[in-house]
């Protein structure tokens, strides 16, 4: 199997990478080779690499079918081919200085130098995400992100307020507690000294009055043992 077979069958099975490789280094030792070029085409990495391709078949050779239905299908200018001059007549005359000729004017948006197989631009990989330059006019326009910052700073306000609220709520509740265990403190400590208070002022009474007590009986006794009560006579019947 020759290098442009195996080249065909890498390109039948996917393979344009491995393909693109082998053509590099074919087109390296033989820049003629028409059907390399078109291979290269079929296996180019990006447009630039594709017009290049192309246009060196048609320059190798210029009714190349393959070649000329890959421009069709693309849409890739074709340089037109110089006529050309006709052999001028020896004439008498002095010889005149040559003009300088106008290169024909073609409408071609690509570069017409030529590149050389191995200044081809590497094989980007295959990826199906579109990269969207920032700078570009299909770039998001600025108002999108000023209204992203804009919710961004409200979040965060919002999240602030929050915070602070529920902070002054707990130092609330805290400060409200603390006053409560304060006064049932209070509340306890002074119960207790009247408690004491009141049960010692009743036995003081108590006792108080046992001694009291005790001094009516010793001055009773004492008085009637200086005034001992004298005895009464039952009164007499008249004698009738």
């Amino acid at each position: 199997m020759s290098d442009l077979e195996q080249v065909v069958a890498l390109i039948r099975a996917g393979k344009k990478v491995e393909a693109r490789k082998q053509l590099l280094t074919i087109l390296a030792d033989d820049r003629e080779n028409e059907r390399a070029w078109v291979y290269m085409a079929l296996c180019a990495a990006n447009r630039e690499e594709l017009v290049a391709s192309v246009r060196h078949a048609l320059k190798v050779n210029p009714q190349s079918t393959a070649a000329l239905k890959l421009a069709a299908q693309h849409k890739i200018a074709i340089p037109r081919p110089q006529p050309a001059q006709p052999l001028a007549k020896p004439s008498t005359s002095p010889p005149r200085k040559p003009e300088p000729q106008v290169a024909e004017v073609t409408e071609d948006p690509y570069p017409t130098q030529e590149a050389h197989p191995t200044q081809l631009l590497p094989p980007r990989p295959p990826t199906s995400k579109v990269k969207v330059d920032v700078k570009s006019e299909f770039a998001m326009p600025n108002w999108v992100g000023s209204e992203f910052k804009e919710d961004a700073l409200k979040g965060k306000q919002k999240s602030k307020r929050r915070r602070r609220f529920i902070a002054f709520t707990l130092v609330g509740v805290f400060v409200i507690v603390a006053v409560a265990l304060v006064a049932i403190v209070l509340l306890t400590s002074s119960d207790e000294p009247l408690g004491s208070n009141a049960q010692t002022a009743t036995s003081i009474s108590g006792t108080n009055a046992v001694i009291m007590d005790s001094q009516q009986q010793r001055a009773t006794s004492i008085w009637l043992t200086l005034n001992p009560p004298t005895p009464t006579r039952p009164p007499r019947e008249n004698a009738q």
